[in-house]
């Protein structure tokens, strides 16, 4: 089999895929409202079998489990490679949910200055036998993949958000900076169902976050205490 990991292969794979002309490019974000969006990927994927495997970066040990599925399902290996690929797209569902491609995050604050992130990767199910019996070796896989993007991701996330909340305690800046494309309308469209729209690079959808919060944490609170009657 052609080696897929020949020398500056990595600079068409994974995150780097997207890299060309992000400002105007497919990539684009939707604002839901209630502080939901969407930021959706997969229209920069070619629409066939294996075009989502040809972009997932190097992975240790997925060079093995490439070429069993290969050897075992021929020409539907592209179809079931695709499968243990990192779905491109990010879903963030207010306040502390994330399904970012593969896997799922909760973020629960804990004080002022911590918050407890939990990680979920996700399986395969294969009850009808329509991966022949490759199920554990794609799930195999889909671990290794799931595993990249938090390594690459993940990690460096937490040592920025770590050093942004250092930063907020000096006393020369006390804010955070998320203006990127603020007072440039023409960046924006909204739906008929009032859906916000517009390029990934944009931090209209961290604002429009922002607003809900703010707006969330200076109303009158809707808590009722009700108790449910069991009829008979």
């Amino acid at each position: 089999m052609e080696n897929r990991f020949v020398k500056g292969d990595e600079a068409e794979k994974g995150m780097a895929f997207y890299k060309n002309n992000p400002d105007n490019g497919p990539v684009h974000l939707k604002y839901f409202g209630n502080g939901h969006h969407l930021k959706d990927k997969r229209m920069t994927v070619p629409k066939r079998p294996g075009a989502l495997w040809e972009i997932e970066g190097p992975t240790p040990g997925m060079e093995h489990y490439e070429t069993l599925l290969r050897e075992k399902l021929g020409e539907k290996a592209e179809a079931v490679l695709d499968l243990a690929s990192s779905e491109p797209m990010n879903i963030n569902i207010f306040p502390n949910l994330h399904i970012l491609g593969n896997h799922v995050q909760v973020c629960q604050p804990v004080s002022v200055t911590e918050t407890d992130t939990t990680w979920w990767g996700t399986a395969v199910v294969d009850p009808e036998n329509e991966l022949h019996g490759q199920v554990d070796a794609v799930n195999a896989l889909r671990m290794r993949t799931q595993e990249q993007f938090p390594n690459f991701g993940e990690v460096d996330d937490l040592m920025n958000f770590e050093e942004i909340q250092v930063g907020l305690a000096a006393e020369e800046d006390e804010w955070v900076y998320m203006h990127r494309g603020l007072g440039l309308p023409e960046r924006y469209s909204v739906d008929e169902k009032g859906v916000l729209k517009g390029p990934a690079t944009d931090e209209v959808f961290m604002r429009e976050t922002y607003k809900f919060y703010k707006e969330l944490m200076q109303g009158e609170p809707r808590i009722a205490i009700t108790r449910e009657v069991s009829g008979g």
